[in-house]
């Protein structure tokens, strides 16, 4: 497999050493066979009990192939001030052109 997505604390927190995807999900309690992690552009996620007294933060991401509906018609969300920023690749990810 080419590229791996790397997440964690990337280059900024810990000098590049951030986990890669498989690092962090394959051994988890749970995790489901590779068969079960492909899909529609649906991400498997997971959630683990929060040792810690800080709050936890995810986000959340689906992808669609572009010839279906949007769950959530982005262009009716847009602020004309993040419009404005957006690059002609971002405009067309997200379908706002």
């Amino acid at each position: 497999m080419g590229h791996q997505q790397r997440i964690g604390r990337g280059a900024e927190g810990m000098g590049g050493q951030g986990r890669r995807l498989g690092e962090y999900v394959d051994g988890r309690p749970g995790n489901p066979p590779p068969h079960q992690r492909r899909g529609q552009g649906s991400l498997w996620h997971n959630s683990h009990r929060n040792d810690s007294s800080a709050p936890r933060r995810t986000l959340h991401c689906a992808f669609i192939a572009r010839e279906h509906p949007q769950q959530t018609n982005q262009r009716e969300y847009l602020q004309p001030a993040t419009a404005q920023r957006l690059s002609p690749l971002a405009r067309y990810i997200l379908d706002v052109e």
